[in-house]
């Protein structure tokens, strides 16, 4: 039987944190009919036997492959594509692709979350990545005030996002995390973007951006919750691990790169939905920091949504604005008044261990 859903999970020197995250699988509620990729990938323990021998166990079909990377291939792009590329063999045209880690604990409504917003025309759904509570309390006391204040800044600015530029398929509430632990994809449009990057970091936020730039309905459901583990030794350079070290180690000097100043939030926002409500780019060149020719050249015969990612990439005043960790409160404060000269209640503030 063709499962409608597949879940890849790229696994390395996981042995002792994948049978949970295997068994939290095995008691999903409601879920539609899956199976589940492991991919170990240059183990130096027993990963994938741990995984074989639970296989009699569980109530899904699990299918197990080892791989050695060469040294120019390992890396979380190229790991967390060859997983999506063997679940995705095992689906239908129609089939739904979802994504977690080895040391992640889906909830046990997830898989069923994922194929519901599916069904309702999503082409892809963020879920929430939330650190687990017991894990979270290991980490120093700053360290977690740092990730709840920017937590907090970046639902603020996705609040203001969700005003100024609604979308119908991705409505308030939603959240702001493109996290590799936890995601879906439907498998046609999976393809259709090019898949995983293969890139060493940051290929879970660059797969949803080449989502966006095909015209996908991207669903960031905070109703689809995995609780990963907040461990300062991780298994992926560059990732959340390393992170949360650098801050436990006081030397990450600037917020999460989604993270940006108020008023470039307010322009950048104002200007997408102009462009989306039919505004020509001659009008708007001047507000992105363009010559009128120069935006017309640079969005000619592409698509809105192709025209939107050209114009981040080119145009001066949509490029990226790190917001320093000592600007965190000024920019919660600013955006807060943001808010309120719009007439908008503040959220209730993101749950505890909530991730950008």
């Amino acid at each position: 039987m063709t499962p409608a859903l597949a879940v890849a999970i790229p696994a390395h020197d996981e042995a002792r944190m994948l049978p949970r995250c295997l068994a939290a699988l095995a008691a999903q509620r409601d879920a539609p009919p899956f199976a589940v990729v492991v991919l170990a990938n240059n183990c130096t323990d027993d990963t994938a036997e741990v995984a074989r021998r639970l296989v009699p166990r569980l109530p899904y079909p699990l299918h197990v492959e080892e791989v050695t990377l060469p040294e120019s291939d390992r890396h979380a792009g190229h790991a967390r594509g060859l997983a999506m590329a063997r679940a995705a063999a095992l689906l239908g045209e129609q089939g739904l692709l979802a994504g977690t880690d080895a040391d992640a604990t889906p909830a046990p409504n997830w898989l069923a979350g994922l194929a519901r917003h599916h069904a309702a025309g999503s082409d892809a759904i963020a879920g929430w990545a939330i650190m687990e509570r017991a894990s979270a309390r290991t980490l120093p006391p700053a360290v977690r005030e740092r990730a709840r204040a920017e937590a907090r800044l970046a639902q603020l600015l996705d609040r203001l996002a969700s005003v100024l530029d609604p979308l119908p398929w991705d409505p308030w509430p939603r959240h702001t995390g493109h996290s590799g632990a936890n995601f879906a994809v439907a498998k046609e449009a999976y393809w259709r973007c090019g898949g995983v990057p293969d890139v060493p970091l940051a290929e879970d936020r660059l797969l949803f951006a080449r989502l966006a730039e095909i015209g996908a309905r991207i669903r960031h459901a905070p109703d689809c919750v995995v609780h990963v583990s907040a461990r300062l030794k991780g298994r992926a350079a560059g990732g959340m691990a390393d992170a949360l070290r650098r801050r436990a180690e006081d030397a990450d000097p600037f917020c999460d790169a989604s993270i940006e100043p108020v008023s470039h939030v307010l322009r950048r926002h104002r200007l997408r939905r102009a462009l989306r409500e039919g505004v020509e780019i001659e009008r708007l060149a001047g507000r992105l920091g363009l010559a009128g020719a120069e935006a017309v050249a640079l969005t000619a015969g592409l698509s809105e949504d192709q025209s939107w990612a050209r114009l981040r990439a080119a145009a001066p005043r949509l490029q990226p604005v790190p917001v320093p960790a000592l600007e965190l409160a000024r920019q919660t404060r600013a955006a807060e008044r943001a808010l309120r000269r719009l007439g908008i209640p503040l959220p209730e503030a993101p749950p505890e261990g909530a991730l950008v």
